[in-house]
């Protein structure tokens, strides 16, 4: 089982867990009422007795809940005459609005979603530091609006403001439409930064999300295949499920066979599965085609979506 899966399982475990817990609590104040008013022990069998023989007589409901209305009404001034709180004997619940059970009819309770954005954070491999970004921390100050391009045939401004907006819309489909996206530019020009808002903005959809420069998925291939050791966690069998996977610098790692190899199976796989990927490089089309075999240069041209990044470097002043 992967590490995400593991991590899924165990969000279920949780609820389980809260579950036997209420028990316990409501099971353990019970007791504690009836060893001090036995006479609301008694009041609780007699509803389950006249419940009982209502059902099995085929009585009025009417009739039954009118009776129970009365007993329970009984109860409670029981109950709060000996100085419990008129919900003592109530379930008791860490979720009122899901009753601890993650779901509210079909939707994922805030509780749950919560739990999913917090796995996703802590195993998406996102530096903390990053962890707050939103599309409103890309600007777009420092990019000129005078300055056409002919690579686009419009201004470098336009084009990173259509890649933000491609970013919003990618974030906002990834649910109804799994896409994939190519940022190509030089250093500095925003495609990482803009790579991890996107993978923050994913992961508070409450998807799995994996965020990895190239050379820190070369090394996972090496553990895989040769017990290499590394302080990463995932498998490549991790790279391949999650919902949404980052591979950061492309380019950036000392190439071969077996690690093109390696790469074109995830790529190839992620494409087969439904799942989406981003990839950031500073490598141009030829590059691309010229270090990388003719499958992965292929399916990036023809299966992504390929954005380039224009302007000056972000990170000067």
């Amino acid at each position: 089982m992967s590490s995400i899966a593991i991590q899924n399982q165990s969000i279920l475990n949780y609820y389980d867990l809260l579950t036997a817990e209420n028990e316990e609590i409501e099971k353990a104040r019970k007791q504690e009422v009836y060893k001090k008013v036995p006479e609301i022990k008694k009041i609780d069998d007699e509803i389950v007795k006249i419940s009982l023989n209502t059902f099995l007589d085929g009585g009025s409901i009417d009739s039954l809940q009118t009776k129970v209305d009365n007993l329970t009404a009984a109860k409670l001034k029981l109950l709060t005459d000996a100085g419990f709180s008129k919900n003592y004997l109530d379930s008791q619940y860490h979720c009122q609005a899901c009753k601890d059970t993650g779901y509210i009819g079909s939707e994922r309770c805030q509780c749950l979603k919560n739990l999913l954005i917090q796995r996703g954070l802590d195993v998406s491999n996102l530096s903390v530091s990053y962890s707050n970004l939103s599309f409103e921390d890309f600007k777009l100050t420092k990019v000129s609006k005078e300055t056409i391009n002919p690579k686009v045939n419009k201004s470098e401004y336009d084009q990173m403001s259509e890649n933000l907006s491609i970013a919003k819309d990618f974030v906002n489909n990834i649910d109804r439409q799994p896409a994939n996206l190519l940022f190509m530019g030089q250093t500095g020009l925003g495609k990482t930064f803009l790579a991890r808002i996107i993978a923050n903005e994913v992961i508070k959809k409450s998807k799995s999300v994996i965020f990895l420069t190239c050379y820190e998925l070369s090394k996972i291939f090496k553990k895989d295949a040769f017990g290499t050791e590394t302080s990463i966690e995932f498998t490549e069998d991790d790279v391949i499920d999650c919902d949404f996977l980052v591979i950061d610098d492309l380019g950036a790692e000392l190439n071969n066979s077996f690690l093109d190899s390696r790469l074109n199976n995830v790529i190839s796989e992620r494409l087969s599965r439904g799942y989406s990927t981003l990839i950031t490089t500073n490598l141009g089309l030829t590059d691309i085609r010229d270090n990388y075999s003719e499958r992965i240069f292929s399916r990036l041209t023809g299966c992504y979506r390929t954005r380039l990044f224009l302007g000056k470097d972000m990170r000067r002043n």
